[in-house]
C-alpha cells in the first residue's frame, strides 16, 4: 500500500515515525502554547523585553538616525518575531496527520489519493490560524522594518498588541472585558447614538453663526466626543442658547455613560477576581517543587496549616468556601478556591510531579474519598494523608490509595478515655496539642549497659516524675513479648502505649511526654543509674 503512495504521503509517514520530529514539535508547542510550561515563563519575559526594546529603539532613532545599534536591534527583533510567527504556524496543527488521514480514507474507499485535496486541507487549517487576531498582530508587527516607507511605522503599534500574548496581566484584563461584551456593545451603541444626535444638533444650531467655531460636521463630532467625555478642552464652545442647552444635556448624559461604564468594569473584575487570584497562585506554584497541598481549611486544616507554617514548610490550601480562603489569605497563606477532587485543578497545582504530599482534611468523608481517588489517579507515587471521621471509611480510603489515614475525633475520644483520670498526663497531652512551651515530646535512648537496658516499663516509674510513656521505638522490626499496639516504621517498630510488662533493650528509644523540667530530671536520673 505504501509503495503506491506518492512523495507527500511518504514524507508524512516519515514524519509520523520520527521520534526526534515529534519530540522537537512537542517541545516547541509546550513553550509557545501550553500555559503551565516552566520554559514559557522565561520565553514570555524575553519577548516582552524584546518588544519594548524594539519600540524604544525605533522611537529613539527618529531623532538619532545616525546610530547603527538600532538597526542591529531592529534586525534581531524582526528575525525573532518572524521565527515566532512561523513556529506558531507550524505547531497550530499536524500537517502530516492531515495527509495520512486523507490517504488512509482513500485506501479504505479504494479510491486514488488526491494530493491537491490534502494540500488544500492543510492550507485551510493554516489559514484558520493566520486569520486569528493575534496571528494578524504577529504578522503586522514585522512590517515596520521596511524603512523606505516611513508611513509603515504606524504598524509599530501592533508590537504593543503583541504584549497581549506574553503578558498574563494584560490578557486577564482583555478576557474580563470580553466577558462583558454584551453590556459594552449595548453601551457603545447608545454612545454612538448620543454622539450622532448631539453632533447633528450642534451643527444645525451653530454652523450658520457668524464667528462660530463649528464649521463642519467633523468639528461637531469632535466637540460631542470631548464634551461627552467631560474633558472640556474649551477650544470649541457654543454661542447660541440652543447649543448651550445641547451642551448641558450632553454633559449630564456623559456623566451617566461614564458611571455605567465604570459599573460594568467593576462588576466584571469583582466576578472574575477569584479566578484571577487562582491563576496567579497557580503561576507562582509553577516555579516551586516539593510543597504540600492542604485540602480543606476547617478546624483541622487550619491547625495543620499553622503547624506547617511554623515549621517553614511550603504549602497551598484548597477549599471551595470563599470565606475560608479569604481567612487563609489574611493569615498570609497561599490559598485558592477549588474542589480537591477536580482533576484539572490538581493538574494545575502540580500534583503530577511538583507536589510532595496531599492532605485531604475536609469534614466530609465522601469528599476526602473522591479527592484521594483523583490524586492517586494522577500520581501513583505521591504521599496522601486522608482524614476520616467514620471508622468504616478508613478501609475505603486505604483502597482508594491513601498512604495514611487520620481520625481526629476517634483519637480525641481515645485520649479522653485513656487519660481522663490522669490529670498530669492529660495536661501534658493538651499542652502538646495547644503548643504550650513547657510541655513537649522527647526521646530518651536506651544505651547498652545503661540503667534502662533490660527494665520493663513498670519498673522505671515515670509517673512519679510527672511523665507519660507515649511509646517505644524498638530497634529492628521483630515482634516483642507482651507488645501492644505496634506497627513498622522504616527499619524499626513503634510500640504505642506499651504495657507495664514491656521490656526495653539496648538500641530502643523511649518516647516520653511531659513538662520540660520533668524530662530533664529523668535524663539526669538515667545517667546516674537509677531513680
Amino acid at each position: 500500500m505504501r509503495a503506491r503512495a506518492n512523495w507527500l504521503v511518504r514524507l508524512a509517514y516519515h514524519l509520523e515515525g520520527s521520534k526526534r520530529y515529534r519530540r522537537v514539535k512537542s517541545l516547541v508547542r509546550s513553550i509557545l502554547v501550553e500555559q503551565n510550561s516552566p520554559a514559557r515563563l522565561y520565553v514570555d519575559g524575553f519577548m516582552i523585553v524584546l518588544v519594548l526594546a524594539s519600540i524604544f529603539g525605533l522611537i529613539y532613532e527618529v531623532r538619532h538616525p545616525e546610530l547603527d545599534f538600532d538597526n542591529y536591534l531592529e534586525t534581531f527583533a524582526v528575525l525573532v518575531f518572524f521565527l515566532d510567527y512561523v513556529a506558531r504556524l507550524w505547531v497550530h496543527d499536524d500537517a502530516h496527520r492531515i495527509v495520512i488521514d486523507h490517504y488512509e480514507q482513500a485506501e479504505f474507499l479504494d479510491k486514488p489519493f488526491d494530493t491537491w485535496k490534502a494540500i488544500r486541507a492543510i492550507l485551510k487549517s493554516k489559514w484558520e490560524y493566520m486569520t486569528t487576531f493575534m496571528a494578524i498582530v504577529d504578522l503586522l508587527a514585522i512590517v515596520p522594518t521596511y524603512r523606505p516607507l516611513r508611513l509603515l511605522r504606524i504598524f509599530l503599534l501592533f508590537r504593543l498588541l503583541k504584549l497581549f500574548r506574553y503578558s498574563r496581566s494584560i490578557s486577564e484584563f482583555v478576557s474580563v472585558l470580553a466577558e462583558k461584551r454584551f453590556e459594552l456593545t449595548t453601551l457603545l451603541g447608545f454612545l454612538g447614538f448620543v454622539i450622532f444626535a448631539a453632533s447633528t444638533a450642534i451643527y444645525l444650531f451653530e454652523s450658520h453663526m457668524e464667528g462660530g467655531q463649528i464649521e463642519t460636521m467633523v468639528d461637531a463630532i469632535y466637540w460631542a466626543v470631548v464634551t461627552l467625555s467631560t474633558v472640556g478642552y474649551g477650544d470649541i464652545t457654543p454661542h447660541t442658547t440652543e447649543g448651550r442647552v445641547v451642551t448641558l444635556i450632553l454633559i449630564t448624559t456623559g456623566i451617566g455613560v461614564l458611571s455605567f461604564f465604570t459599573s460594568i468594569i467593576v462588576s466584571a473584575f469583582t466576578e472574575r477576581m477569584p479566578m484571577v487570584k487562582a491563576r496567579r497562585v497557580v503561576a507562582n506554584l509553577e516555579r516551586q517543587k516539593g510543597y504540600s497541598v492542604v485540602g480543606g481549611f476547617g478546624r483541622v486544616g487550619e491547625t495543620v496549616a499553622r503547624l506547617l507554617d511554623e515549621e517553614g514548610e511550603r504549602f497551598v490550601i484548597v477549599d471551595p468556601d470563599h470565606e475560608r480562603i479569604d481567612l487563609a489569605h489574611r493569615l498570609g497563606y497561599t490559598a485558592l478556591v477549588g474542589d480537591l477532587s477536580d482533576q484539572n485543578l490538581l493538574s494545575d497545582i502540580g500534583v503530577r510531579g511538583r507536589v510532595a504530599r496531599v492532605l485531604c482534611l475536609t469534614g466530609s468523608d465522601v469528599i476526602n474519598l473522591y479527592a484521594t481517588l483523583s490524586v492517586r489517579y494522577l500520581n501513583p507515587d505521591i504521599e496522601i494523608v486522608a482524614r476520616c471521621d467514620k471508622k468504616e471509611t478508613e478501609r475505603k480510603l486505604r483502597y482508594a490509595g491513601a498512604t495514611h489515614t487520620v481520625s481526629p475525633f476517634r483519637v480525641a475520644g481515645l485520649i479522653a478515655a485513656e487519660y481522663l483520670e490522669q490529670p498530669v498526663a492529660f495536661e501534658a497531652i493538651y499542652g502538646v496539642m495547644t503548643g504550650h512551651v513547657s510541655v513537649l515530646v522527647d526521646t530518651v535512648p536506651v544505651n547498652p549497659g545503661s540503667w534502662l537496658d533490660g527494665r520493663s516499663i513498670g519498673e522505671i516509674s515515670v509517673g512519679q516524675q510527672q511523665l507519660l510513656v507515649l511509646g517505644v521505638i524498638a530497634a529492628g522490626q521483630e515482634p516483642r513479648e507482651h507488645e501492644s499496639n505496634s506497627y513498622n516504621y522504616c527499619d524499626r517498630r513503634f510500640h504505642f502505649r506499651p504495657r507495664k510488662s514491656f521490656r526495653l533493650h539496648a538500641g530502643d528509644m523511649l518516647v516520653l511526654i511531659g513538662h520540660q523540667l520533668s524530662l530533664a530530671h529523668f535524663r539526669e536520673s538515667v545517667l546516674k543509674g537509677g531513680q
